[in-house]
């Protein structure tokens, strides 16, 4: 079965979009800190105009799920759910920390991850990953939220510590506390790699073809933090 699939995520100071069709991605990605609902919408539009395709023509829509930003995370479920309804379309949450992993495979050629993204006030998303040959992706840790110096490489006796690489915005910002706490190098982690639509999609069609996604009706957001706001006085405690 050929499959069309369009994916999104607004989770980080990027915004993206991506079709999967006839076997290739086309991805759109512009830097847009708090202007992703001025693009996203836009950027889709272009993706399916040049393919030549309207939303009826689709098989799903993945979109990025978290965590990441609150109102990112939110924008990109609601502009999902809003697309895939009208067209009676399946929705495929993707988790950004997988495609981070995912993306650090793709584009370094890398199979154990630490994927950590910056979680504001202190503190990191993150989890850990390993990436087979064929760029399917196995959670090897829970996702979780926590300051830099409490992330542990999960204990593997058959992974050596040297084959670990770090990736995300986490390690741009937390990269001295990481490797403290991980005992990776600089040369084992890449801050710069980041979470896009492109990865979103290419999971979302791994998952599509081996029949294990969970195809919702409704986008599930995932926040991992139980406090989307803490009050200042807490802020302050932590910095």
């Amino acid at each position: 079965m050929t499959i069309n699939l369009l994916a999104i995520d607004t989770s980080s100071e990027w915004c993206s979009a991506a079709l999967y069709c006839a076997g290739h991605i086309t991805q759109q990605l512009e830097y847009r800190p708090k202007q992703h609902g001025e693009r996203l919408l836009a950027m889709m539009d272009k993706l399916l105009t040049d393919a030549h395709l309207q939303l009826s023509n689709l098989q799903a829509i993945a979109y990025a799920r978290g965590p990441g930003s609150f109102t990112g995370v939110r924008l990109a479920a609601a502009v999902a759910q809003g697309s895939a309804f009208p067209a009676h379309l399946p929705l495929i949450g993707i988790s950004t920390l997988a495609a981070l992993a995912h993306a650090a495979f793709r584009q370094h050629q890398q199979q154990w991850i630490l994927a950590a993204l910056d979680a504001r006030i202190g503190e990191i998303y993150w989890a850990g990953f390993e990436i087979t040959t064929i760029g399917m992706v196995t959670a090897l840790t829970a996702e979780q939220v926590t300051l830099p110096n409490s992330v542990m490489l999960p204990n593997s006796p058959i992974v050596p510590i040297k084959q670990w690489y770090g990736a995300g915005s986490g390690w741009a910002v937390y990269g001295n506390e990481l490797r403290a706490s991980t005992e990776l190098t600089a040369a084992q982690v890449n801050g710069e790699i980041i979470c896009t639509a492109h990865d979103i999609a290419l999971l979302a069609i791994q998952a599509w073809q081996a029949g294990t996604i969970e195809i919702l009706e409704y986008s599930a957001p995932q926040y991992i933090r139980n406090q989307v706001a803490i009050k200042t006085s807490e802020r302050e405690r932590r910095s």
